[in-house]
């Protein structure tokens, strides 16, 4: 059986719980389980000592064994559903990132993926019997990646704005902290007429060299990249395509980028690829979820309690 090292406190507390419920049943248990229960509420004295297999024998009741292992006696339900709530927390948090970037040009929106996180094998007789089945342990986020669909272009008229045409390609900038991709196309000229972005990091071209244009004219940028000033060709811009991981800040970073042959629409910028609407539809649904999950914790909660008292009448 595979557990999770994260289960081992709550396994434990609730074995716990349920020796200590048992010691104070009327009648009381044998006396080889009341030496078992105390053994066990006390805790090892080093993470090396064997935990002992509790046997625990209720009046009117059959043989209950606890076994004192990584989840023993734990609360399966509680566990599955409040994984769950941590998945929806997490999806909830990149749903309203990217609900906050809505206006951010060249923004490309993030997803999650879940999975199962694992799949637990049941045995009779304690676990060490035939094994009866299997029980998933809840969903996990498996990954988190970014869509890069294409946003919506809309012209500005300005002449250093440039949008990606088609979901592949970036422009590329040199950061303090290296080179770095970027999908937003807003470009001005610094002090020293280099072509930069919003941060004042300069745009490269295609053999990642920053751009200067020579004063005294507008630049004018073609459809395949190319910026001239006054009829003369002054550089290629460059527009790279690979696996590209964000960063932040509208960056994102590359270990295999290279320049590609990709069309630019000059005089326009990209806008989010988030769909507002769908995001805020989106967020009520995962609030509705993570309430039908606390009020499922809750119900276990009580019938674990109702169990607990029904045990200690008898």
């Amino acid at each position: 059986m595979i557990f999770f090292g994260s289960l081992a406190p709550s396994g434990r507390s609730l074995a716990l719980f349920s020796c200590n419920a048992i010691l104070g049943v009327a009648g009381g248990p044998s006396e080889a389980t009341a030496r078992q229960c105390k053994a066990f509420a006390e805790p090892p004295q080093s993470a090396s000592s064997p935990k002992p297999q509790v046997d625990c024998e209720l009046h009117a009741l059959n043989l209950v064994k606890l076994r004192a292992d990584s989840d023993g006696g734990m609360n399966r339900g509680i566990y599955t559903t409040v994984s769950g709530m941590i998945g929806a927390q997490r999806w909830l948090d990149v749903v309203a990132n990217n609900l906050a970037n809505v206006s951010t040009v060249g923004f490309k929106r993030d997803a999650l993926s879940f999975a199962d996180t694992v799949e637990r094998e049941l045995r009779a007789a304690g676990g060490l019997g035939q094994s009866i089945g299997s029980i998933g342990a809840g969903a996990d986020i498996d990954s988190q990646y970014t869509v890069m669909d294409e946003g919506p272009i809309e012209s500005t008229g300005r002449p250093l704005d440039m949008a990606v045409e088609g979901p592949k390609g970036m422009f590329a900038v040199q950061t303090p902290n290296g080179l770095r991709y970027t999908r937003d196309g807003a470009f001005t000229l610094n002090a020293q007429s280099q072509i930069v972005d919003r941060a004042g990091n300069p745009v490269l071209d295609n053999r990642s060299l920053p751009i200067t244009l020579p004063t005294g004219g507008e630049p004018v940028v073609s459809a395949r990249g190319e910026i001239a000033v006054n009829g003369a060709s002054v550089a290629t811009l460059g527009i790279f395509d690979g696996a590209f991981m964000k960063e932040g800040e509208n960056l994102y970073s590359s270990t295999n980028a290279s320049a590609a042959e990709i069309a630019v629409r000059p005089r326009a910028l990209e806008g989010s690829n988030v769909n507002a609407v769908a995001s805020m539809i989106e967020m009520i649904q995962i609030n509705r979820l993570y309430e039908l999950a606390q009020r499922s914790v809750t119900q276990q909660d009580d019938l674990t309690q109702r169990l607990t008292q029904s045990l200690q009448n008898r």
